[in-house]
């Protein structure tokens, strides 16, 4: 064991003195840290929970836009009657915000409501509108601790009038003076569905219809179909749909229908294996007078009036033959135009004709 001593002083002896300084210094730490120990980590927590505790309290700003919400608690008479709000063009508060900073983070994040909810109270007995200027800051449900620094606009006009459910028809409206391009006319408008329901003001609730919102047509030659919604206001007073229900409309356009004689030579339709042969027909040309759209007028290279050998009997054409025999007079015209008339002209003057005298030969 001496001599066990003796080595260890001699080892402290062969130490530099800085040595000696940081081991001498990392005994008393050690010391200190280890005594007491379990006191000392309750102390940590509780420093670090007073943190929080501390920085939660903190105070902060925030600025917001929030959309304004107008909800009606149903006032129900009978099973129709009901009351509506609008806020008309204000639909959003710009304000500022001030509170714990947490709490503030939070509604930045998540955003704020400003709902403000109308009772059957709002409107006086026998009152069917009125117009409400509420207080900005009655629309906001805030957090506890959080208060308003600034709020535009201070005031939020609420307009709040007594509707009625009602089924109506909607009617189409055309945009403009609705006149569609020269030379083409509206044939009809079809609106699906034809009948909606809509809240009406109790002012007009005795009206039967409503308006479309306007369809452009000015211009237009062609057919076409768009959606539209329901006007939001009949006779100056605003209408409320029951529902977002879009509705199809469905435009018909045409041409102006225009009338034309055009002259046509008479034409026979005769099988190749028929043993007889046409020898005359009268008239060798009609008059045929048409009705329909410009385009389809102004072109007649492709028409043509003839008679069918096959409209009539052939033993009733060998009994009668060398005498006239009469064939039922076919005018063939495009798809949209009308035959009105056909005629001949004799002895300088139009008559109408529906045949054709026709003389054959055996050869």
């Amino acid at each position: 064991m001496p001599a066990l001593r003796e080595m260890a002083d001699g080892r402290r002896a062969a130490e530099p003195p800085a040595a000696r300084w940081w081991g001498s210094l990392g005994n008393l730490l050690v010391s200190i840290f280890a005594r007491d120990l379990k006191t000392k980590v309750i102390a940590l927590a509780c420093a670090i929970l007073i943190w929080f505790f501390v920085s939660g309290q903190l105070s902060d700003r925030v600025e917001l836009v929030v959309p304004v919400t107008i909800e009606v608690v149903s006032e129900r008479t009978g099973e129709t009657a009901t009351l509506f709000a609008d806020s008309g063009e204000q639909k959003h508060l710009q304000v500022t915000l001030e509170g714990p900073r947490d709490a503030v983070r939070v509604l930045s994040a998540e955003g704020v409501s400003a709902v403000y909810r109308i009772g059957p109270g709002r409107l006086p007995p026998g009152e069917n509108k009125a117009n409400l200027e509420v207080p900005a800051e009655v629309f906001l449900d805030l957090p506890a601790g959080v208060r308003v620094v600034t709020v535009e606009p201070r005031h939020v006009s609420v307009f709040v009038q007594r509707v009625r459910l009602k089924t109506v028809q909607v009617r189409a409206k055309v945009e403009g003076d609705g006149k569609v391009a020269p030379g083409y006319h509206l044939l009809e408008i079809t609106l699906t569905p034809s009948e909606v329901q809509v809240f009406l003001p109790a002012a007009i609730a005795d009206r039967d219809y409503v308006w479309s919102t306007p369809i452009p047509i000015e211009g237009r030659k062609e057919s076409f179909s768009q959606t539209v919604a329901i006007a939001p206001r009949l006779e100056n007073l605003r209408v409320y749909p029951a529902s977002n229900q879009p509705i199809l409309a469905q435009v018909r356009i045409e041409e102006d229908l225009v009338a034309r004689e055009v002259p046509l030579e008479v034409l026979v339709l005769r099988p190749n294996e028929y043993p007889l042969r046409v020898k005359e027909v009268f008239p060798k040309t009609v008059l045929v007078r048409v009705e329909g759209p410009r385009t389809l007028v102004g072109d007649s290279r492709r028409w043509k009036a003839y008679f069918d050998i096959r409209d009539v009997p052939l033993a009733t054409i060998r009994r009668e033959l060398g005498f006239a025999q009469f064939f039922p007079l076919r005018v063939d015209v495009p798809d949209g135009v009308k035959v009105l008339e056909t005629l001949e002209r004799s002895g300088g003057s139009l008559h109408t004709i529906t045949k054709v005298d026709v003389e054959f030969t055996g050869e």
